[in-house]
């Protein structure tokens, strides 16, 4: 499953961590990858960096367009 995020702020980059903290922890995680997008990109590019999420979203429409879940 494909997990696209929208606003990858203080609560979309949370919603990130959390799903990547239990992929960690060996928990239950069904997304195969995260897709992160930000109006202004500076949120997306960082929670990339901080490994948060697998790729940014160039846009909008872009974002969600194999997403499974947004």
């Amino acid at each position: 499953m494909r997990l696209a995020i929208l606003g990858v702020g203080l609560i979309g980059g949370s919603i990130a961590r959390a799903v990547r903290a239990a992929r960690s922890a060996g928990g239950d995680d069904p997304f195969e990858s995260i897709t992160g997008w930000s109006p202004t990109g500076r949120g997306s590019a960082a929670a990339l960096a901080d490994g948060l999420i697998d790729k940014v979203g160039g846009s909008l429409a872009g974002a969600v367009e194999d997403a499974d879940l947004v």
